[in-house]
């Protein structure tokens, strides 16, 4: 993976929660720690990071720092505290994969930049980080074109601030990036410009990046040759020191590519055992990833097919462990909290300046704000309901649906029972002579289910179980004893069930009953009780008769 995970910013961070466990030594730890200065905590707290085993001594120094902020903070301090949060997103981002945790600090540390006017560059840089891993453990293709899109953004901010180390990792992982999703070219304008830069004094990032653009160009325009060639050259073209060691990783996936694409994939398996190498020896989770996903492909180009299952297990693993979805899931919650934050702050910019004016303007503006807050959680609490509602009533016509398929296929199976043996005779003396076995139950149910589903007399008032037992030739005992056990429930939760699925049916036959009433289709199916049915209906659909009709009538309206 191109995320320059060492690079990404430059103090790394970490948790308190794995440092509280280490008992009553962490009061004294603790306490020690409070009396060094916000700078030095920074440095201790970078220093840390960089070492995955004391990632929890790191998110101590940061979180100290972070709890130090005060409304009155001078510019410095609020540098600080927005480091720190910069330093918490890294470490429960990159050590401990808690992606809702570090999403809220980075969200912190985006608004002291926004109010500062500082460090955007950066952060937009690690929101780019932050998504583009999560794109590729969950294969989200629209989540790498918005963290190319906050490299975009981190890149042009850079070349304003002239901002050297964030310009630097910004086109490196924008060019990754861009080249996996097939649209290098798009990003032409940026490379320009930054191949013009010359205020950029750090020599190897640039010679990397230009080897790294020219050879990924080559290779989206098939020219495998010479893409190889460019690679193996960046390879040789520096000493790889311990702080450089993820860019020679990633020369090592860019030359494995090539000579796959060439037809090579020994040689490419022989790359990729060289990136393991680095991202085992440097426990790189993310690069581990990707290095299970390509030599189980490589090795399957080459029929090797027990090691192909061996990496193939060990990548579906790591990726359990970096990515749980409900965690993704959560970081969209956050992304709508995050703007209902800046609603508000807009809201009390706009309060400020109308408290200068009149005392009744204010009062008016404060009525005014309320009022419009009110509004908005109203219309969003029922844009959620109407969604939710909506969803339920379309579960509920599939399932009908779906059962009326059921259906037709229940008389088919019925028709081949009754070719098998003689069920009107044999099956009650069966049932008189002895109890019921699985077999027995499994026909009378079958019996049960047909009555319920293809009678009309279920829906007279005056259907009772006597009757279900007639129709079936069984007796109460068994009736009762099957439907409790093989579905759960007793004669008048089924019965209740299948009176509201012809409800639903008849309310969905808007040319028929759409000037009908709840409680003329109600009745017509032999519901007496208005309790009942409302209780009834809303265990079986999840919403009440008014709501299902409502949304019937739209649908109709739609179609």
């Amino acid at each position: 993976m191109a995320i320059h995970k060492r690079l990404i910013m430059l103090i790394p961070a970490l948790v308190l929660m794995a440092y509280a466990l280490r008992g009553n030594t962490q009061p004294e730890f603790y306490s020690r720690y409070m009396k060094y200065s916000s700078e030095e905590l920074l440095r201790m707290g970078n220093a840390y990071a960089e070492k995955s085993k004391l990632a929890d001594s790191a998110l101590v120094c940061f979180s100290i720092v972070v709890n130090r902020a005060t409304k009155k903070m001078s510019l410095q301090e609020k540098q600080n505290v927005m480091i720190g949060y910069i330093g918490r997103w890294y470490v429960y981002f990159f050590e401990f994969f808690d992606y809702e945790k570090s999403y809220a600090n980075l969200l912190q540390a985006k608004r002291i930049a926004e109010e500062t006017g500082r460090g955007l560059s950066r952060i937009n840089l690690n929101f780019g980080c932050m998504y583009q891993m999560m794109a590729e453990q969950s294969g989200n293709e629209q989540l790498k074109n918005k963290a190319l899109a906050f490299y975009r953004r981190a890149f042009e901010e850079s070349m304003k601030a002239c901002d050297e180390s964030s310009l630097n990792m910004a086109f490196s992982n924008m060019v990754f990036l861009s080249s996996d999703l097939g649209k290098l070219d798009s990003i032409h304008g940026e490379w320009e410009s930054y191949n013009k830069t010359d205020w950029v004094k750090d020599r190897f990032s640039l010679t990397y990046n230009t080897q790294m653009y020219n050879g990924l160009k080559l290779y989206s325009h098939g020219k495998y040759t010479e893409a190889l060639k460019t690679f193996q050259e960046q390879k040789h073209s520096t000493r790889w020191t311990d702080d450089k060691i993820r860019y020679l990783y990633i020369v090592h996936i860019n030359t494995a590519q090539a000579l796959s694409a060439m037809g090579l994939y020994t040689e490419a398996i022989s790359e990729i055992k060289e990136a393991e190498k680095i991202a085992l020896e440097h426990d790189m989770k993310d690069a581990k990833l990707d290095v299970y996903r390509l030599l189980a492909e490589y090795y399957a180009k080459v029929g090797e097919n027990g090691i192909t299952e061996n990496y193939r297990n060990k990548y579906f693993q790591l990726k359990d462990t970096l990515l749980n979805y409900n965690q993704v899931a959560k970081v969209s919650e956050l992304q709508f909290l995050d703007k209902m934050n800046e609603i508000d702050k807009r809201m009390a910019e706009i309060t400020r300046k109308r408290e200068q004016q009149a005392v009744m303007m204010r009062i008016g503006a404060g009525v005014t704000t309320v009022i419009l807050l009110l509004g908005v959680m109203l219309f969003v609490k029922n844009k959620k309901l109407k969604r939710s509602n909506e969803h339920l009533y379309k579960n509920s016509l599939a399932s009908l649906q779906r059962e009326e398929r059921e259906r037709e296929m229940r008389l088919s199976y019925e028709q081949r029972l009754k070719e098998k043996q003689d069920t009107a005779t044999n099956v009650p003396e069966r049932y008189s002579s002895s109890g019921l076995g699985e077999e027995d139950k499994e026909i009378l149910l079958n019996k049960i289910l047909n009555v319920m589903q293809t009678s009309e007399e279920i829906f007279s008032p005056e259907f009772k179980a006597d009757r279900l037992v007639e129709f079936v030739g069984s007796n109460n005992r068994y009736v009762s004893q099957t439907i409790n056990e093989k579905l759960g429930c007793n004669f008048t939760t089924l019965l209740n069930e299948y009176r509201v699925k012809e409800m639903c049916k008849r309310m969905n036959n808007v040319a028929k009953y759409g000037n009908f009433t709840i409680n003329a289709i109600a009745n017509s199916v032999g519901f007496r009780s208005h309790s009942g049915l409302f209780t009834a209906f809303k265990k079986v659909t999840g919403l009440t008769p008014a709501q299902y009709q409502r949304l019937a009538k739209e649908n109709k309206q739609e179609t």
